[in-house]
């Protein structure tokens, strides 16, 4: 029996135990988990909390992905998911055109107050991203 813990809509972990992954179905597409299309996961991976995997995205053997940090905004978490880019609302983009974009914001129907806690957030992650990354 194999165990893995997911977070519910109030962000509080479950856990749940399988034997084939598949079992998980349900409860992956009910918290819209995926890795996306094309996705390879090489053996002795390790894929740190809040990390996520978008479309032909390769972790190659022996990587880790462990410095993370993850946000609980008013409208969607945030996560730096390394290398010096932010997810925010499943969207990844680098640091910079996070900081160059309140388009991104507003077509997401943040309002300005929100838009302004969000670059917050996304100062936040630089601050992260350049202490880390030395």
């Amino acid at each position: 029996m194999k165990t893995i813990y997911l977070q519910d809509e109030n962000y509080n972990w479950q856990q749940f135990q399988y034997e084939n992954i598949d079992q998980l179905k349900c409860e992956f597409e009910n918290r819209k988990i995926q890795i996306g299309y094309g996705c390879e996961i090489g053996s002795g991976c390790k894929i740190g909390y809040g990390c996520c995997l978008g479309k032909i995205a390769k972790i190659e053997e022996k990587i880790s992905l462990l410095k993370s940090i993850y946000i609980i905004g008013s409208n969607h978490p945030v996560t730096y998911v390394g290398n010096g880019n932010v997810s925010i609302g499943g969207q990844v983009h680098s640091i910079d055109q996070w900081l160059q974009s309140e388009a991104i914001g507003k077509n997401e129907g943040y309002t300005p107050d929100q838009i302004e806690e969000y670059r917050q957030y996304i100062l936040i992650c630089d601050a992260f991203d350049k202490a880390t990354n030395k």
